[in-house]
Formats: structure tokens, C-alpha cells, sequence
């Protein structure tokens, strides 16, 4: 008579008899509507844009085998982009940050998670979000008005003027309000510090300037391998900031700008800065000037050590 092994005795001894089922769940934060993330080349990818990671905060009750994702279109979320792929190999339990690589192009994601091929964990994002090209910018009023007519307190409209938003240009920005003659009077309150998230430029909205709307369908951009998913992030510096002592005169702008562009995810293909013309003329010189903007670009490279591209942009 043939001899048979007990029973297992609870579920758990189930689950490791078959490694793929998985007994605990997947927390997932939820990504800004709209977030872009930073492509890291700018050729080939399913699109022929480029390869980016897309970051999420992950909080497994379990630890996992093997991690796995699918990326969905967000437009039309019942059309799979990219079927079940190996994100990351194991994973202890408890909230953690991981990378999962996707096509930069026109394209808004979500993502699905599974862990050790059982469909039984699937968990999945909400908000779509991007891979794309991020230009981050800042500078004096020059800067303020690429993205906002309260600067100069022009009226101009952006339907006024006929024009169409795109809808792959999104603002995560913010800056400090400054209005009157020159000399610039003391800054005002903060606009949109900390950023509230990835915004469309818009008349009745915070971001409402004609300069993003027509940047974010540049066809340079496109020309460039960006395929007109330009995206922008940054903040205001005031012209104090631009001493040859950077982190010690107003420090807090300084501050400010490091924190935005590490919430917008610490990685951007340009900056630009957007040079006012009164802070160039105001008793400086134009050695001085050379070694402020050197120390600005160091400083950058030091605080964000990633490739990037620096255009200035002045008034002449």
C-alpha cells in the first residue's frame, strides 16, 4: 500500500510548495497626474525617443521573488504598450523606491505590479504619467514671465491670441512674486512653493504665459529627438542670488530651486537660465558676471550630478 505525505497543515506551507503564489499585497504611492520622468538617451526605445525610469514608492507586506510590470496606455487603459517584463529582482518588505525603464515618447503610462507571476498581486497606478525630455529653467523676471503674465501684468490671453495648449507640455514650477519699478522692491509671497503638480498651461490657471505654450510645440525640440514632449521645471531666483558667495547670499532661493527640481525627480536633460537684463547692468562687470554664472553652472552640476545641457537666455 503506497505510502503518502501528510497534508500540508496551513496555506503558507501551499504557498511554498508553489513558489509563484505570492500571500502578501502591494502598496503602491500614487505618481502626480501628469508626472514626466527624465529619459536617459534620446534614441531608440520603442518609440525611437529613448529609454527612461519610471520611479515608484512600493511598500510590499511580504518579501517578493521576483517583481514584474506591465505598462498600459492611460488614454486607453485596456491597450497593454508593454506585456509583463522583470522589474526588479528580490524585494525585502517595506516602502522602497524602484526604477522600471520606459519608452520616452507620446505616450501617458500606467503600470501594473505583480509579484512572483501571480496575478493574484496585481496592483496598479491611477495617473498616467511620461517619460520624456525635462528642461529645467530659472532666472530673474525674465524667467517668471516664460510661464506667467502677473510678472508684467499683462492682460494677453493665451486663447486671445488663437493659440492651442499642447497636451504633452506640462509646468512643475514655482517662483517668488515680484512686482513694481526697478529696483526691484523686497520679494512678495511664494506662488505654487512647493509645487501642487504637473500643470497644463491654461487663462485661468496659475501658468498661463504664450512663452510655454509655444515652447512646448517648438518643432526645434522635435528636430532634436524631444518629439515635442518638451517638459519644464523650476523656480525663480531673485538677482541677490547671483553673487559670487551663491549659498550664502539668499541661500533660501537657492534652497528653494535644489527642492524643486528634486521633487520633479532630480534629472533633466537642460537647464536654462533666463537672464534678466537689470541684473546684468546693475554695477556688475562683465569678469564678475562670467564667474557668477560659472559658479551658478558648478554648483548645479554638483547639487544635480547628472549629463545636461545650459543655455542662457537674456535680454540684450
Amino acid at each position: 500500500m503506497p505510502v503518502h505525505p501528510p497534508p500540508p497543515s496551513s496555506a503558507r506551507q501551499i504557498a511554498l510548495a508553489i513558489p509563484s503564489i505570492y500571500l502578501g499585497s502591494i502598496a503602491v504611492s500614487q505618481p502626480l497626474v501628469n508626472r514626466v520622468f527624465q529619459r536617459d538617451t534620446r534614441t531608440g526605445g520603442l518609440y525611437g525617443s529613448g529609454i527612461g525610469d519610471i520611479l515608484l514608492t512600493v511598500n510590499p507586506s511580504q518579501p517578493i521573488t521576483l517583481l514584474q510590470y506591465r505598462l498600459r496606455d492611460a488614454d486607453c487603459p485596456h491597450v497593454v504598450i508593454q506585456d509583463w517584463a522583470t522589474g526588479t529582482l528580490p524585494l525585502n518588505a517595506g516602502q522602497q523606491v524602484i526604477a522600471l525603464a520606459a519608452p520616452a515618447g507620446l505616450k501617458r503610462y500606467l503600470i501594473d505590479l505583480r509579484a512572483n507571476s501571480d496575478d493574484t498581486s496585481d496592483t496598479s497606478t491611477t495617473n498616467g504619467v511620461m517619460v520624456g525630455e525635462l528642461v529645467a529653467f530659472s532666472g530673474q523676471s525674465l524667467a517668471e514671465d516664460f510661464v506667467s503674465t502677473a510678472a508684467s501684468g499683462d492682460p494677453t490671453t493665451i486663447s486671445s491670441l488663437g493659440l492651442t495648449t499642447s497636451n504633452w507640455g506640462f509646468i512643475f514650477a514655482a517662483y517668488a512674486s515680484n512686482t513694481g519699478p526697478y529696483p526691484p522692491v523686497p520679494d512678495g509671497p511664494d506662488v505654487n512653493y512647493p509645487p501642487a503638480g504637473w500643470q497644463k498651461p491654461a487663462d485661468a490657471g496659475i501658468f498661463r504665459s504664450t512663452w510655454f505654450v509655444e515652447f512646448a510645440k517648438s518643432p526645434d525640440h522635435a528636430a532634436r529627438g524631444a518629439d515635442r514632449a518638451d517638459r519644464l521645471c523650476g523656480r525663480r531666483l531673485r538677482y541677490r542670488v547671483m553673487a559670487a558667495r551663491l549659498h550664502r547670499v539668499n541661500a533660501g532661493h537657492w534652497d528653494k530651486l535644489v527642492n524643486v527640481l528634486t521633487l520633479a525627480g532630480g534629472k533633466f536633460g537642460t537647464f536654462l537660465w533666463d537672464q534678466g537684463h537689470y541684473e546684468t547692468k546693475n554695477g556688475n562687470t562683465a569678469s564678475n558676471y562670467l564667474a557668477q554664472l560659472q559658479l551658478l553652472f558648478a554648483s548645479l552640476n554638483t547639487a544635480f550630478p547628472v549629463a545636461f545641457r545650459t543655455v542662457i537666455g537674456t535680454i540684450p
